[in-house]
């Protein structure tokens, strides 16, 4: 067993291509699971606390289009640079920035502070 909890393995019994058929389509089932799952959130709960806490401690991870939507929420400006991914097959990288336009409204009257441990 591995102790790492970010490890995942999927298995099926007829051999797969590693390539997908349509790499729109690949993409599109890569991100399926995280977005099922709300990126990784649970659930949301309003506390009378003096900062928005983000309790990360059960967070198995996610997509980087689901943590450009989240951390969207707490800064002031959209397009702000998250991080870049570059994918060396292709050579192409790929940067990730915060949306211009939310589903919800930003949330800027408190600072933030993860809970990860």
């Amino acid at each position: 067993m591995c102790p790492d909890k970010h490890l995942r393995l999927l298995w099926l019994e007829e051999p797969q291509s590693p390539e997908p058929e349509d790499q729109d389509a690949g993409r599109a089932a890569f991100l399926a699971p995280p977005e099922a799952e709300n990126h990784g959130v649970r659930r949301v709960e309003r506390l009378a606390a003096r900062a928005h806490v983000l309790d990360l401690r059960a967070c198995r991870g996610g997509s980087p289009e689901g943590a450009a939507l989240w951390c969207g929420h707490f800064v002031p400006d959209d397009q702000v640079h998250l991080n870049d991914i570059h994918e060396r097959p292709t050579g192409t990288t790929r940067q990730y920035r915060t949306l211009a336009h939310l589903p919800a409204p930003r949330r800027l009257d408190r600072p933030v502070v993860p809970c990860t441990c």
